[in-house]
Formats: structure tokens, sequence, C-alpha cells
């Protein structure tokens, strides 16, 4: 039994209605007295106790008072010894949301933090009972929450508050949303509460909810996913493309997949097979018009590199001659020579371009054109080498004339490999030896080209004559070595 007596009174409401009824109980080693609001949500209210009769008071003891005391709801009982009169002061929240959504885990405070539970009894009289430490270890989905008495069931009480469990069956409102504080008989509840269906349907739906996501971001993940193993596969295509053309291979055969193109993506399809299902896909980015883009787009790349140089080395040369291909279309062939850091000469072919006339302006023209495309400043040429044809080394209308007005440093130079073919051809009909001799090697070159019994008969003297000797083959004519 209690030291001190037990007093019951009335919270009165700011307007006078509903009011509520407050027991009063001390705590043995404390100054505040314990208290049992019948509603949870009381206004802050000063109200003076009186002393209440025999008759309520023993009618009282005949039931079980719980204790509600956490951080926002306190019951302060005030007076003295001298039998004044006690006031209480009641504070709770109203705002009944939670702050679980704060929590990732269930959170295990401090075991004062958490109400006592004061029991009284006719014949024991009352005892206090506390939540135990070691529960926590044994159901670690409990949960303190300061805006609740007890303790909550976390996964129970976070699908409350996500509005998620209305599906549950049997929903215990004791561990989701009032708070669970009957310590008397908290093993047998939790043990009941671990196995029950509304317990394990929330737990589920957390589950569901933290591992799912949205339909927008699925398909977004989906193309992401896509798009990269797209750019795979297409890094694969220009690859083998790169490595056929710096061969000098040829990409196409007489069928679509009879190709050395289609034979070397099959091969690397082997090493991934991302790449096999590309293969099989409708639009797989080999056909005939992907093939030229993708050589085209190399191309531009190697002449913007050697664009890039030119300009860094300062000044630079243009070679340029022109000749009809076997469609009998005229075409030039456009060279830059430069010197590099290192002082070493360079000769880099940049294009064969298709002019609409051969006269020295048109060649000119287009000229111009080419170092414009690659940004090289006509101030930096320094000299032009052609043949000596007069629509390119003419002195007046030549091609070499026109540009040399627009910048007189660029000297024109007639070609060397010009000059030594005009040389060599001036030298050989001037020797009547050197004349002869040539044309007996030309025709010995068509006889042996024409008859495998001359060039196997020429092998055998070979042969028989020096045994280390062999035969090669040497633009069409067999030479001994």
């Amino acid at each position: 039994m209690h030291s001190e007596p037990l007093y019951i009174g009335f919270i009165a409401t700011p307007n006078g209605k509903n009011n509520h009824y407050v027991s009063l109980i001390p705590v043995p080693g404390t100054a505040d007295s314990s208290a049992y609001c019948s509603s949870p949500q009381v206004t802050e209210t000063n109200q003076e106790m009186p002393s209440p009769s025999r008759t309520n008071v023993a009618s009282h003891h005949n039931s079980q008072i719980t204790n509600v005391e956490t951080n926002s709801q306190k019951l302060v009982n005030a007076g003295d010894n001298d039998g004044e009169q006690q006031q209480c002061k009641a504070s709770f929240s109203l705002n009944d949301s939670s702050d679980i959504m704060n929590y990732d885990l269930p959170f295990h405070p401090h075991l004062s933090a958490i109400q006592k539970q004061v029991v009284s009894n006719r014949i024991y009289g009352s005892r206090t009972l506390s939540f135990q430490s070691h529960w926590f270890k044994r159901f670690p989905w409990l949960h303190f929450s300061r805006d609740k008495p007890g303790v909550l069931c976390f996964y129970c009480a976070k699908a409350e508050a996500m509005d998620i469990s209305d599906l549950a069956s049997k929903r215990e409102a004791a561990f989701s949303t009032t708070g669970f504080v009957n310590w008397k008989k908290a093993l047998c509840k939790f043990e009941e509460h671990s196995k029950s269906r509304s317990h394990r349907f929330s737990m589920n739906q957390l589950k569901q909810v933290s591992h799912s996501t949205s339909v927008d971001e699925q398909l977004f993940k989906k193309r992401a996913n896509e798009q990269l193993e797209a750019r795979k596969c297409l890094a694969m295509i220009f690859t083998s493309v790169k490595y056929l053309a710096r061969q000098g291979m040829a990409l196409r055969g007489h069928g679509d997949s009879e190709g050395n193109f289609c034979q070397l993506l099959n091969l690397r399809s082997e090493d991934y097979p991302l790449l096999q299902s590309w293969m099989k896909r409708k639009t797989d980015m080999t056909s005939p018009r992907i093939q030229n883009e993708i050589l085209e787009l190399y191309s531009h790349d190697i002449v913007r590199t050697i664009a890039g140089s030119v300009l860094k080395s300062g000044c630079y040369g243009l070679i340029v001659d022109g000749t009809q291909d076997i469609s009998k279309s005229e075409q030039i062939s456009i060279c830059l020579r430069y010197v590099d850091e290192d002082l070493l000469p360079h000769e880099e072919f940049v294009g064969l371009y298709d002019p609409p006339s051969t006269t020295g302006a048109t060649l000119a023209t287009c000229i111009f054109d080419v170092l414009l495309r690659l940004q090289l400043p006509l101030s930096l040429l320094r000299g032009q080498s052609y043949d000596g044809a007069s629509n390119m080394s003419g002195q007046y209308n030549g091609c070499q004339a026109i540009i040399a007005e627009q910048q007189p440093l660029a000297l024109y130079v007639h070609c060397g490999a010009h000059c030594i073919n005009l040389v060599s051809q001036q030298t050989v009909e001037s020797v009547q030896l050197a004349r002869d001799s040539l044309h007996c090697l030309q025709e010995l070159g068509c006889l042996f080209s024409q008859s495998i019994k001359c060039r196997t008969t020429f092998s055998n003297v070979i042969q028989s004559e020096n045994p280390l000797q062999k035969v090669h083959q040497i633009n069409g004519y067999s030479m001994a070595c």
C-alpha cells in the first residue's frame, strides 16, 4: 500500500464539456504522482483536487491503473506536507502523428524513458512494473515513439503511417497506433504479435515498398540499360570497320553475310553474347550504307588530325596532281607537306576531289575550298608543287599564278617526280642502246607473263646454273635474284 493517500478528480476542458477522469497515485521514492487519464487529448489545465471519500478510494483500488509518463506527457503533483490544496498539471501532445517516418530502424531508448505500469490490488496492494531491457533483444521489432505511450511494433506502426496495411487482418491498435503499456502480459502479447498475420503482412509490405520503384523509374532504367548495350555493340562495329580499313581488306563479299566485316563480327560475338543477340535484330547497323558512313567518319577524323598537325607546325607546302580514274572521271589528289617538331618532313594525303573542269582558275578555286574546309590559313602556305602542264604551271593563268596573287610567299616548284620522269624519257630516247635494252626487257616480260612453259624453262635454267638463286615475281616479270 502507498504511504500517501490516493486522490481522484476531474480535469475540465476549456469549453466546460467532456471533463476527463484523472487518478493520481504517488510513486514510492519520487516526488511526482502517477496518473491515468481516460482520454489522451487533454488540454493543459490547473484544477484543484478535493480529497476523495473512502468509498471512492475503495472502489478505485478494485481496478488496475496505468501510469503514462513520457517526454511529451507529464503530470506533476504540486503540494506541501501541511495538506494544502493539491494541483495537477497535465500536458499532452495534441499532435497525434507519429515520428516513426524519421527512423529506418526501431528506436531502443534508455529504460528510464519508457513509462512504468502501476498495478493496484485490494489484497496485494500496488506494484510498479517496468519495461525489461532484454525484451529489445528478444523482440527487436519493438520501437519507442515520443508521441505514443509505451512501445509499438516498428513494422506495423510504419506500415500504418504509410497507409499500406489496410488489407491486414486483425490489426492490433496497441502495436500500431495507441502503444502497448501492459507490462504484466508483455511476453505473452509480444509472442502472439510476432506470429500474427498482421505483423507478417506489414513486414512484407514494407519490404516490397523499399525494393520497389515507380513505373517511370523502371522504364527509365530499362531504357538506359538498352542504350548502354547498344552503345557497346556499336563501338564493336566501329572497331571492326577500323581494323579492316587499317589492314586494307575489303569489307563486303558476294553476299551480305559472306564479307570480311560480317564474318569478323560473328567471330567477335562468340566472346560477347550481347553482340550475338544484336546481330539478330532487324536494324543491326551493318548495312553497306552504314559501313560507308563509318568509313567516312574515320576519314574525316584522320584528315582533322592531319590538319591539326599541319597547323601546329606553323607553315606548309601544297602538292597537287590530276589524273583520270578507270571511269574516265577527272580527279585531283591533294597532299600537304610540313615539318614536325623533330624537324622530320611529312607528306600527308588529304583526299581526292572532282573538279568540274581542268582550267587553272577552277583548280585554284578547288584548292582554296579544300584549305578552307581544313581550316588552314592561306597565310601559312609557303610552297606549291605541280607538274609542268600549262593549266598548273602557267605564268599568267595557271593555278600557281592565281594562288601566288593571293599569297606571294607560296613559291612554285616543279614536281621532282615529274622532272625525273621527263629526264629519264629524254635520256632513253637519246641513247639507242638503252632504248633497245628497255624494249627487249619489256618484250621478255610480256612473253614470260603469258606463257607458263617459258617461265618453267627459265626457272630450270636458273636452278641448273646456280641452285642458290631463286626466281621472284616482280610486277608481272620473272626476275632471277
